[in-house]
């Protein structure tokens, strides 16, 4: 995903749910002001439906902008650790050490370390 078409995206059913519960939130009200305004169990449905408003609220989205927003703050260090990653994997120095790891002339402990050091003068070579 580009960073740059990234948008955030809504649950499908979300505005039709958030409609429904505004509608029902909106009966009950009517009803308590058509009352005398001290019926409990009407006032605790209304609550409860209130409560279901703001749980709608809270996961309105798949992918909510805040996670866009955090995508974004690290989208150009994943493209350049991939890029690195591509550019490490095509030079004769990683070819060699995995030759001498599967040659038996190295252990994998020592292939690990190599190819840390490796990948460490490639970023000091980026910097």
């Amino acid at each position: 995903m580009r960073s740059d078409t990234a948008e955030p995206l809504e649950r499908p059913d979300y505005a039709e749910q958030r409609q429904a519960c505004l509608d029902v939130i909106a009966l009950y009200e009517q009803v308590l002001r058509q009352g005398d305004g001290s019926d409990r169990e009407i006032s605790a449905v209304l609550d409860e439906w209130r409560a279901n408003l703001l749980d709608l609220e809270a996961n309105r989205w798949l992918i909510s902008p805040e996670s866009i927003e955090r995508y974004r703050s690290v989208a150009n260090q994943i493209v350049m650790e991939s890029e690195l990653t591509v550019r490490f994997t095509e030079r004769g120095e990683y070819r060699a050490l995995l030759q001498q790891y599967a040659s038996g002339q190295v252990n994998l402990e020592q292939l690990i370390g190599q190819l840390a050091s490796q990948a460490d003068m490639m970023r000091m070579e980026n910097e």
